[in-house]
């Protein structure tokens, strides 16, 4: 421990005397415009001038504290002078820097390492790792999915919402809007006269509203408006806090009053939140309601979970509240199942949130939240999972009716999704979560519901959603990073697939990937038919030969399809580009001569591959030519899993057959594939790509024992 660091109960006074500074509003002002905004020109972010001045970026949560601390004086709207601005901006900066450094004040570095060394040994239950990972977190929704969520949420819950606050959950929402929208064009316009001046410019004007603002904008009655105020508005002199992860109350009650009609709002983001969370304890306060409002928590997460996920597989691979019986007795239940041919996803949902003593780093509360929130939900879903794999068990539909399915479950995906923010979600997921997987139930999907519906918005076909949690799962101790959204946005600029030995190097993957994805998610939102999608996966093969393939299997629901499709969205770039070039190049001269052509493709160092047969009509002889051409492949390169395709000139998927036997030698195989060619192209270590020829002399593959000239040449 350094001896001139100071604790963070010092540091919180100094910040607390800072806040209480004549101006100080304006202070924070400047932070929320420098670090909270995006500045956007036709439809891309461009640079915000003031960051310029400084590359301290505060999150929200460090805002968020001076907004509370500035709470415990009366708030005046008079700005400072302009030295004492910029004193009060450098002061803020450099104590926030040290708050960060004060949560690591009480830790003993030797006495960590030595701990370390154990690995059973959880960095959680150092409280100050606990705390710092929690409060410098960041945020798990955007503002604009709290808003939409809060409808679906407490939509069972409007007569209790207007008979005892006022106020309509539409209300509120349209009054959030309302709000920022009024807030952003001051701020245009405040943005426009910095470009222009180098004079200061009065940044806090854009954070003031006026109750007649809003009624004006919103066309709700004053008397609403005044309600909704009221029930988002902190009280002054009333709260102070004694550490950073205290709970602040200004995130339940965003709004700041400076006199009757009006007010402050810093973070529009806060007010969202606060409109997704805070109602659902006023409703816990009334004990004749507390009962009502925890089922329909409960039913929300539930009924979202199944919609966004019918979004994606369709209602009839879709299940809500399943039940798993052994004879008569219910020994499991599901909230949400999904069966796409031999693939099943379980999906178990629970409404908790981390309390105020986990947040404080208590590791015993903490780890106790966790078991609440994620564990326990696991743990239901991998008991169902074994289920599915007992056929003594079956499966009922919420009016039951028994679930047949016609195919034995190949990979079964258990999925914990929470419906609120949980802080440190993933890295607590990492550290504390108990887990068991066989060949058959795979690693756990810990998400909550904002991720679901990026995830389902854009990996939208049941085939690339699927794939997704397949890697994702597959490298859940080898990928690290502290949100889901940084997982999936590197998937799509870059494909989520790693080479080499999982287990010899680990790989963390940085924030800053999701800088595509936020941007075309928000665009997505402003605009209903905006298709915006994040440059790579989605966009790069669009109208090709590889692209056609994807589009004609990606929805159907066939094993098969769903094998072929896996190994298709694994393919390197280079893979890719050289299957074009193939399935162009033989399409082409198929449309010139109406012959067959075809292409063999090896991938994985020999592992698996696809033969390809470009025809005009697919027929009972061509079928059996494609199986013993596909089968010797198979048997050359000594693999275990093989692919065998019918496509026409157009390149419409004819046919596919898929081999699964494990290779093993045979003596007349070794004599009738000696008369094959050897495969020369390698594309690199992952990929092989090659061309098959038989001379006109040779037998002919296909089985006949005519020679080749004779049989399928003509």
């Amino acid at each position: 421990m350094n001896e001139m660091q100071r604790s963070e109960s010092e540091v919180l006074q100094d910040l607390r005397m800072l806040a209480q500074a004549d101006g100080f509003l304006h202070v924070i002002a400047y932070f929320c415009f420098r670090d909270n905004i995006t500045i956007v020109s036709e439809g891309n972010p461009i640079p915000n001038p003031i960051q310029k001045s400084s590359s301290n970026i505060l999150i929200r949560e460090e805002i968020s504290l001076l907004i509370q601390l500035v709470c415990a004086v009366t708030l005046s709207i008079a700005p400072p002078s302009h030295d004492k601005f910029y004193s009060l901006i450098e002061q803020s900066e450099r104590l926030l820097r040290e708050l960060h450094n004060s949560f690591y004040f009480n830790i003993n570095n030797v006495d960590l390492l030595s701990k370390a060394s154990d690995p059973l040994f959880n960095l959680f239950q150092i409280p100050e790792i606990a705390r710092e990972a929690i409060f410098y977190d960041g945020e798990s929704a955007y503002d604009f999915q709290y808003l939409s969520f809060s409808q679906l949420k407490y939509s069972n819950d409007g007569d209790w919402l207007f008979s005892n606050k006022g106020f309509t959950m539409l209300d509120a929402v349209r009054i959030a809007a309302t709000v920022k929208e009024i807030q952003l064009d001051k701020l245009n316009n405040i943005f426009d006269a910095v470009q222009k001046s180098n004079q200061n410019i009065p940044l806090l004007e854009a954070f003031v509203i006026t109750v007649d603002e809003i009624v004006e904008g919103s066309h709700i009655d004053k008397n609403i408006v005044s309600r909704f105020l009221e029930a988002f508005t902190i009280g002054i002199h009333t709260y102070d806090i004694d550490t950073a992860t205290d709970f602040k109350p200004i995130s339940a009650r965003p709004f700041l009053k400076i006199n009757d009609d009006t007010y402050v709002l810093f973070q529009n983001y806060s007010l969202a939140q606060a409109i997704y969370e805070s109602p659902f304890y006023w409703f816990i306060e009334e004990s004749s309601y507390k009962s009502i409002a925890l089922t329909h928590r409960g039913e929300f997460v539930e009924n979202f979970c199944n919609e966004k996920l019918i979004k994606v597989f369709g209602d009839k691979s879709v299940f809500k509240n399943v039940q798993v019986r052994k004879g008569k007795t219910i020994v499991g239940e599901i909230d949400v199942l999904v069966v796409f041919a031999d693939r099943v996803v379980v999906l178990q949902a629970k409404s908790k949130r981390l309390t105020i003593e986990a947040r404080q780093g208590k590791y015993d509360k903490l780890l106790s939240d966790f078991n609440s929130a994620i564990q326990d939900s696991y743990n239901q879903a991998l008991e169902c999972a074994q289920f599915l794999c007992n056929s003594e068990c079956e499966l009922f539909d919420s009016s039951n009716r028994k679930l047949n399915f016609e195919e034995s479950f190949k990979e079964i995906y258990p999925i914990c999704v929470v419906s609120d923010h949980y802080p440190s979600l993933t890295t607590q997921s990492h550290s504390f979560l108990k887990y068991e997987c066989t060949k058959t139930i795979q690693n756990p999907f810990v998400i909550d519901v904002f991720f679901l519906e990026v995830m389902a918005e854009f990996l939208s076909s049941p085939l690339r959603f699927l794939s997704y949690i397949n890697r994702r799962v597959s490298y859940h101790n080898f990928l690290r990073a502290t949100k889901e959204l940084t997982f999936l946005a590197f998937h799509l600029k870059n494909n989520l697939w790693f080479e080499g030995d999982k287990k010899l190097f680990k790989v963390m993957l940085d924030e800053g990937f999701t800088i595509d994805l936020d941007t075309a998610f928000v665009k997505r939102n402003i605009e209903k038919n905006n298709t915006a999608t994040p440059q790579g996966l989605l966009t790069k093969f669009t109208n090709t030969p590889y692209e056609n393939l994807i589009t004609q299997i990606e929805h159907l629901k066939l094993a098969g399809m769903v094998n072929l499709g896996f190994l298709l969205l694994t393919l390197s770039e280079d893979a890719i580009n050289q299957l074009n070039k193939g399935l162009l190049h033989i399409s082409e001269k198929a449309k010139q001569d109406g012959k067959l052509h075809d292409l063999t493709l090896e991938f994985q160092q020999g592992e698996t591959g696809i033969t390809i047969h470009v025809i005009s009509d697919s027929t009972f002889t061509s079928m059996n030519r494609l199986i013993v051409h596909a089968e010797s492949a198979k048997y050359r390169a000594k693999a275990n899993h093989w692919f065998g395709m019918e496509i026409s000139p157009s390149l419409k998927l004819l046919n596919v057959i898929e081999s699964q036997a494990k290779w093993k030698f045979d003596p007349n195989f070794e004599d009738f594939t000696s008369y094959f060619p050897k495969f020369q192209q390698r594309i690199n270590t992952k990929t092989i790509v090659k061309r098959a020829k038989v001379g006109r002399n040779e037998q002919c593959p296909c089985g006949s024992g005519r020679k080749f000239k004779k049989c399928c040449l003509n």
